[in-house]
């Protein structure tokens, strides 16, 4: 998965910096920004998921677990440790 394509991190077009993400090996295409000629131009460079790319999503989703209940009095106790 990339960081946020519309970051400025990386030169060249929308289109460009896709291709070089997906050519390094990246699943997921990453943008954030609400640009929406950016989106359509990410949305079209990305594709469909296919191949071993889609055994890696199906596999990550597969793997998803429920959310463990909140509890804050645990979680200021767990930080106040991590501060001390």
């Amino acid at each position: 998965m990339t960081d946020d394509l519309s970051m400025k991190a990386l030169s060249g077009s929308m289109t460009e910096k896709c291709e070089r993400a997906l050519g390094a090996g990246c699943d997921m295409l990453l943008h954030c920004g609400g640009v929406m000629e950016e989106m359509e131009e990410v949305a079209a460079a990305a594709g469909q998921l296919k191949g071993k790319a889609l055994q890696r999503a199906r596999a990550a989703l597969k793997s998803a677990r429920k959310p463990q209940k909140y509890d804050r009095k645990a979680a200021l106790a767990d930080l106040d440790a991590l501060m001390a």
